[in-house]
């Protein structure tokens, strides 16, 4: 999509969201100094959709994280890199298709709850497993959770750039890219637009 279609698109998004016909309640907009700021600290160009979408509608809503933000428990935090969730920014967003690798992983025996040896094997393989499994994602942010650890990221350096991926890993079922109804990927504000339906 080219730069003025963008523009566009989010003064479109931004007209439908003050005649209140779509959308969720939002935060006060950033102003261009904030967004360099971010970029600068760590070395990205956001996504052109969403940089416009912070500036000319607002920081985050009641459906997306403030710009470097996480969900917290009950609250919200911010993150910082390589904090164990959130990894390098301007390194590449490791994958291009849908990834659950689930090698190492070990269903519980309750026949042997009472082997303290088969016990403590289980535990440190468990921890191994979910050491490499939920590690820190390079190249993308958190912008929005759905719950009981289930998230959303906006992909911002790679190839996967611009686009939305569901993180459910807290259920074993791993990454993978959202799509459109006609099978393309997510952009964040085909996403944006999918609100009213409870994205």
């Amino acid at each position: 999509m080219a730069t003025r279609k963008i523009f566009e698109a989010v003064l479109a998004l931004r007209d439908s969201f003050m005649s209140g016909a779509v959308g969720p309640t939002l935060h006060e907009p950033l102003s261009e100094l904030d967004v360099l700021y971010f970029e600068n600290e760590y070395r990205i160009s956001l996504p052109e959709e969403y940089r416009l979408f912070l500036m000319l509608i607002g920081n985050g809503s009641t459906e997306m994280f403030r710009l470097g933000e996480m969900d917290n428990g009950f609250g919200y935090s911010f993150w910082h890199e390589n904090d164990g969730f959130v990894g390098k920014l301007s390194r590449p967003f490791p994958y291009t298709d849908a990834w659950n690798d689930l090698a190492g992983y070990q269903e519980y025996d309750p026949e042997k709850e009472q082997d303290q040896h088969w016990l403590s094997q289980y535990d440190e393989q468990q921890a191994r497993f979910f050491e490499c499994y939920q590690a820190e994602i390079n190249g993308a942010i958190p912008i929005a959770h759905e719950g009981c650890a289930i998230r959303l990221w906006l992909v911002v350096a790679g190839t996967e750039t611009g686009n939305i991926w569901y993180d459910d890993r807290a259920n074993l079922n791993g990454l993978k890219p959202l799509q459109n109804s006609d099978g393309s990927r997510t952009r964040f504000l085909d996403w944006c637009k999918g609100w009213p339906n409870g994205i």
